[in-house]
C-alpha cells in the first residue's frame, strides 16, 4: 500500500492532472480579470481579459505582473515564437483574422488590447445591419462574437 501511495503522489493520475490544469486555467483567468478591471475601461474589458489570457498562456510570460505600456520585446524579453502562440490563440478563441504585418506594429499590449478591440468591433459590424439611431453596440461578454451584443432596439 505505501509504494502505491508513494507512485500516486509521484505520478498524478488524469483527475488530478485534469483538476490541476483547472485550477491553473481558473486562475490565469482570474488574474487576467484583474489585470484588464484595473487598466482598461469597462467596454474594453472583454478585448484586455482575452488578450491577458493569451500572453498569460505562453509560458514564460509574465504578463500580468506589468501594466499596459510594457514593451514585449524590450521589457518582457519575448522570444520570435511568443507572439505566435498569442496570435493562434487569440485567432482561434475570438475568430479573428490577425495578419503578420500587423503583429510587427503591436509593440506594447496596450497596442494589442487596441487592436483586438478593434478587430472585433470590425467583426461585430460585418455581420451586423448598419448602424442608426435606434441601434447601439456595446461591447461586452454576451456576444459570441468577441463579446459584442447589441443593446438600444
Amino acid at each position: 500500500m505505501r509504494a502505491l501511495d508513494w507512485f500516486l503522489g509521484k505520478f498524478p493520475t488524469p483527475a488530478r492532472v485534469r483538476e490541476r490544469r483547472g485550477r491553473l486555467v481558473a486562475d490565469r483567468e482570474a488574474g487576467a480579470s484583474a489585470w484588464a478591471a484595473r487598466y482598461f475601461e469597462p467596454g474594453m474589458q472583454h478585448a484586455a481579459r482575452a488578450v491577458a489570457n493569451a500572453f498569460a498562456g505562453a509560458e514564460s510570460i509574465g504578463v500580468l505582473e506589468h501594466g499596459p505600456s510594457v514593451r514585449l520585446i524590450e521589457d518582457l524579453k519575448m522570444t520570435d515564437l511568443e507572439p505566435v502562440e498569442v496570435v493562434l490563440w487569440l485567432e482561434e478563441k475570438l475568430k479573428i483574422q490577425i495578419p503578420d504585418k500587423e503583429v510587427e506594429n503591436l509593440a506594447t499590449m496596450s497596442d494589442w488590447v487596441r487592436y483586438v478591440y478593434a478587430s472585433c468591433r470590425n467583426i461585430q459590424h460585418n455581420y451586423r445591419a448598419p448602424l442608426d439611431a435606434s441601434t447601439a453596440f456595446v461591447f461586452d461578454t454576451e456576444h459570441p462574437l468577441c463579446g459584442a451584443s447589441e443593446r438600444g432596439r
